[in-house]
């Protein structure tokens, strides 16, 4: 249905992107830049992960009740988690 983006927009709005697989595996791809408040050392810092939680994932309900709904073979945008 819909092609896996490779990344969030630049907003700050979301943070990555969550692809369902057809055995219901999600894949996210998350980025994290420093912010404006940052110290020196690490202004500018950029960071990307892929982390894919399969069905028996402890961590699976967490993640699919935060990008819900999402169906396999859709991409959804993950917005931050609460902190």
């Amino acid at each position: 249905m819909s092609n896996e983006p490779d990344t969030a927009d630049d907003g700050d709005e979301f943070i990555g992107t969550c692809y369902m697989q057809d055995d219901g595996a999600l894949i996210l791809r998350l980025r994290a830049t420093s912010g404006p408040d940052a110290p020196v050392d690490v202004a500018g810092v950029v960071g990307s992960a892929t982390i894919t939680y399969a069905l028996n994932d402890p961590a699976y309900g967490e993640i699919l009740e935060h990008v819900k709904p999402i169906r396999p073979g859709e991409t959804k945008m993950v917005a931050p988690w609460p902190d």
